[in-house]
């Protein structure tokens, strides 16, 4: 008899021991997926933001290249807007495009800060 409890102490000690491996396995997992699923939201809001400005930027280009044919590659300058804050900035000198460049017409600010010292 005197054998008895001190197996069902080992029994409930390597239950304990084996719940609490579970547990924080589990916990684990749920970080990593949380981790995961964020990661993953903000790659297609990347994606998202350049497929945008990639299709405004040729639309420009397009625009660009229309008003050049139909002048006749003369010299001029001009400009075509992009988006609220670039343009595409294009001079023609002498028959050639001597300037195609995308330009930041805004000033640019922070959303938020980080503050390092009080």
């Amino acid at each position: 008899m005197g054998g008895r409890p001190q197996n069902q102490k080992r029994t409930v000690v390597n239950l304990g021991m084996s719940l609490m491996i579970v547990i924080l396995v589990g916990l684990s997992l749920a970080v990593i997926a949380a981790l995961s699923l964020s990661s993953a939201k903000s790659n297609f809001n990347m994606s998202e933001n350049l497929k945008n400005h990639t299709s405004d930027y040729y639309e420009a280009s397009n625009m660009a290249q229309e008003r050049i044919a139909a002048d006749s590659f003369k010299d001029e300058s001009f400009e075509i807007a992009m988006s609220e804050s670039q343009v595409l900035s294009v001079e023609v000198k002498d028959g050639c495009i001597v300037k195609y460049q995308v330009e930041n017409i805004s000033t640019w600010e922070s959303d938020n800060f980080l503050q390092l010292m009080d």
